[in-house]
């Protein structure tokens, strides 16, 4: 990021080079618009070294080179789309064979208790016995 002159300067006609240089020697040049005020470097791997020159020019004359160098921090973050997907993915298989699981018990009859046999006293039964039993 860098701050546009108040008055008016070359800057302004002036052509701005951001320079990027791997730690494996390749570059890769930006050309930055004049009214630009900041330059975004992305696909930078985490953990590497790097280089970047700030060039400023007007017409064949290199007025200024600004080097700089820094190393990207370490990708602390190891959860990778793959794993996401594989988490989302087996969640729903378990909900799907709980599901299943549910529907087979219906059906057979395991999840209605008063049908098979068991019998259930109704309030006023249940009253009655407690009713005997304080006697």
């Amino acid at each position: 990021m860098w701050d546009l002159p108040e008055t008016s300067s070359c800057y302004g006609k002036a052509n701005i080079d951001v320079t990027l240089y791997n730690s494996d020697g390749s570059s890769r040049v930006m050309h930055v618009h004049k009214e630009r005020t900041s330059v975004d470097l992305v696909g930078l791997q985490p953990g590497q070294d790097y280089s970047v020159s700030f060039n400023l020019g007007y017409k064949e004359t290199q007025l200024a080179v600004l080097p700089y160098t820094f190393k990207t921090a370490l990708q602390e973050n190891n959860v990778s789309g793959w794993m996401i997907a594989g988490i989302v993915v087996s969640s729903l298989i378990i909900v799907g064979f709980l599901i299943a699981l549910f529907v087979i018990l219906i059906r057979r009859g395991h999840m209605k208790p008063v049908e098979r046999g068991v019998d259930r006293k109704s309030d006023a039964e249940i009253k009655s016995e407690v009713r005997d039993g304080m006697e």
